[in-house]
């Protein structure tokens, strides 16, 4: 009856200890010390957290959540707009490609025919374009 009670005793006052903060890896001897000369390898579980600082956990992790979500929806529209401008500038190039003439309106509403080297150099500008944007 005694052993338990001395036991008893140490691991309460140790759990005292530590919720105060004193020792947070606090080791207790075993009731039979004397005998085994060691300590035992039992540590006090760690101190419950407080609801403010579960509230404050949880909302760390919300935001660190919707962070993630946000920069992910970004990096969805951004791939997106790419994608849509690559697009266009593989029609701009099979336009630019065909063998009809092209004509351009100027912005005084007069209509001028684009020369076969000005095409060459917008199929040309177009293929650049498109190995750099279209990866």
């Amino acid at each position: 009856m005694g052993r338990r009670r001395r036991q008893g005793a140490i691991f309460r006052s140790a759990t005292a200890r530590q919720r105060q903060g004193k020792d947070a890896a606090l080791h207790v001897r075993c009731a039979h010390f004397d005998k085994c000369q060691q300590r035992c390898s039992f540590k006090l579980p760690p101190a419950a957290k407080t609801l403010a600082e579960r509230e404050a956990e949880l909302k760390k992790t919300q935001k660190a959540k919707k962070d993630a979500a946000d920069k992910a929806a970004q990096e969805q529209a951004l791939k997106e707009q790419n994608q849509a401008n690559c697009d266009a500038l593989k029609q701009s190039l099979k336009t630019l490609q065909l063998a009809i003439p092209l004509v351009e309106i100027k912005a005084s509403g007069e209509r001028s025919y684009v020369t076969d080297e000005q095409k060459q150099q917008r199929i040309a500008k177009a293929q650049q374009d498109i190995s750099t944007f279209c990866k």
